[in-house]
């Protein structure tokens, strides 16, 4: 038996892990159903939300809240949608799960102020009509040109009138700025 918490009294009760129950009592499925709409959720907190007060307002045949965020906003949000948890925030909730997935992936690629988890995908940019990445044709020039970028700094690696040789000083480049960076990695990764 799992212990969980009402999502309206906040009572803590035992389910079996395969209930999908989020009320202590009938009761409080009763309100969460929506039978009891008069309930009165002042000051009760749904995650990051907190009732301040009900509105002369119904949406959907439930009680309209304004709602304070942990964060600061003001917002409203329907009794059902707050007590079966469809709301949880003014939307600071996603905004901040979205930017701490972002840090994560971001700090756990980075290295030497490259973005190793790109270069071991190796995917070539939508744009690139080369198919080779690193290499564009140049128009100016007439020729094909071969770049790379490492740590920030971004290198000319020449034209070429072939295509084969662009791609080839492209891929000695790899070698040269990409293969350390890819080996640290797999240390990393390996736990060593």
């Amino acid at each position: 038996m799992a212990v969980k918490h009402c999502v309206i009294c906040g009572a803590a009760y035992k389910s079996k892990p395969s209930e999908c129950k989020t009320t202590c009592s009938p009761a409080c499925a009763a309100i969460r159903r929506g039978r009891a709409r008069e309930k009165d959720l002042t000051g009760l907190r749904f995650e990051r939300l907190v009732a301040r007060r009900r509105l002369d307002a119904q949406k959907h045949e439930c009680w309209v809240w304004e709602c304070v965020c942990d964060c600061g906003k003001t917002v409203t949000a329907r009794t059902d949608a707050l007590t079966t948890g469809e709301v949880k925030s003014c939307g600071c909730l996603h905004s901040d799960a979205a930017r701490e997935r972002a840090r994560t992936v971001r700090d756990g690629n980075l290295s030497g102020g490259t973005n190793v988890g790109n270069i071991a995908k190796n995917a070539r940019p939508s744009r690139n009509t080369s198919g080779v990445r690193g290499v564009s044709w140049h128009k100016g020039v007439k020729a094909w040109q071969a770049r790379i970028q490492a740590a920030g700094v971004k290198h000319h690696l020449g034209y070429y009138q072939t295509l084969e040789g662009a791609a080839e000083a492209r891929r000695e480049a790899e070698e040269q700025y990409f293969a350390p960076l890819l080996e640290g990695r797999k240390q990393k990764k390996a736990g060593g």
